[in-house]
């Protein structure tokens, strides 16, 4: 996470208009045909690990309906949800809907570069994100996602029944990661919303602009 604030329309920062760019900024141009081919390989990825993610979280509940379920299979099968999850997260949704967003909020020139939008700046998905309300999530996301989780997996790998538990857990674990992933997107969109309005101040033109991750 990169900031500490909310966007929101009734209290904005505002900074002095320069045209020079701040020292340190990568000024190298991201150009419409470069971005465009990105969307189409990440939606592509993003749909893909999305079903796959969904189709892993079905199986496990599946697994623990089973009257006498075998957690040896659940907690193996568990460890590569979680790392299914993380990957999708990291690899796949953020990606896709920074080059989606990108797109949305700037149009192409003649030259095949990428002129920011203005009169768009800033936007948001229809809701206001901050890095606090992505922390509660992510917390009470990763509460559930690994570690109670898992508590419960060893104590039926214990010998104890712990179905019950567990089939309450799963359920829990949906209803969270649903409203974290959703806070995932709407936290793409303040950031970048933060960058292009930075951005616009000195460059009408999209460029990388490590300050200080590249966009």
């Amino acid at each position: 996470m990169f900031f500490s604030g909310c966007i929101t329309n009734d209290n904005e920062e505002t900074v002095a208009p320069t045209t020079t760019v701040p020292p340190n900024v990568d000024t190298t141009l991201i150009l419409a045909s470069e971005l465009q081919a990105r969307l189409v390989e990440y939606q592509e990825k993003y749909t893909k690990e999305s079903e796959q993610v969904q189709a892993m979280l079905d199986e496990l509940q599946a697994m623990i309906q089973e009257s006498s379920p075998e957690y040896e299979a659940i907690n193996v099968a568990y460890g590569r949800y979680q790392t299914a999850m993380l990957q999708y997260v990291r690899m796949s949704l953020r990606p896709y809907y920074k080059a989606k967003i990108l797109l949305e909020h700037t149009t192409q020139t003649k030259g095949g570069q990428l002129k920011i939008r203005k009169d768009t700046l800033p936007f948001s998905p229809g809701k206001q994100y901050c890095y606090e309300n992505v922390s509660l999530m992510g917390e009470s996301f990763n509460v559930i996602f690994p570690f109670q989780i898992g508590q419960i997996i060893d104590e039926g790998l214990a010998g104890q029944d712990v179905r019950e538990e567990l089939i309450d857990a799963f359920e829990r674990l949906e209803n969270t990661a649903e409203k974290y992933l959703d806070a995932e997107i709407g936290y793409v969109y303040y950031y970048l919303s933060e960058v292009l309005v930075r951005q616009s101040l000195y460059s009408d033109i999209l460029i990388r602009d490590c300050n200080p991750n590249c966009i």
